[in-house]
């Protein structure tokens, strides 16, 4: 891959997971679905040469959510798919859009921390 094609890549990635931070559903829990796209993304960056791993969400965070609990019996039923509670995906999805924000800086300077109107 040539480096445009990188720097291609990596811009389209970000607008991606900026989309789907600003499109996830407004419930607790988001179905693997957005998970799945998400880890799409990581995948992309991968090939550019950056180590994400530690941003991936570990499949110990997907659980199938119970629909429905009977009192009288204790019995549960399950939702027919795995979700992961939106929080946690959006700990590690602004982790990593943070991440980029500093290793994209075209400057060279990268500034942690207030800012003053000085600079």
């Amino acid at each position: 891959m040539t480096e445009e094609e990188t720097q291609d890549l990596i811009k389209r990635s970000y607008a991606s997971l900026v989309s789907l931070k600003d499109n996830l559903p407004d419930r607790v829990h988001v179905k693997e679905d957005y998970v799945l796209e998400y880890h799409k993304n990581l995948d992309k960056l991968e090939e550019c040469g950056f180590n994400v791993a530690e941003f991936r969400i570990p499949d110990t965070q997907l659980k199938r959510l119970v629909s429905s609990f009977n009192y009288r019996t204790g019995a549960k039923t399950y939702k027919d798919y795995r979700a992961v509670e939106k929080s946690f995906l959006l700990l590690k999805l602004n982790a990593l859009l943070n991440y980029f924000t500093l290793n994209q800086n075209d400057s060279g300077k990268t500034k942690i921390g207030f800012r003053t109107d000085d600079n």
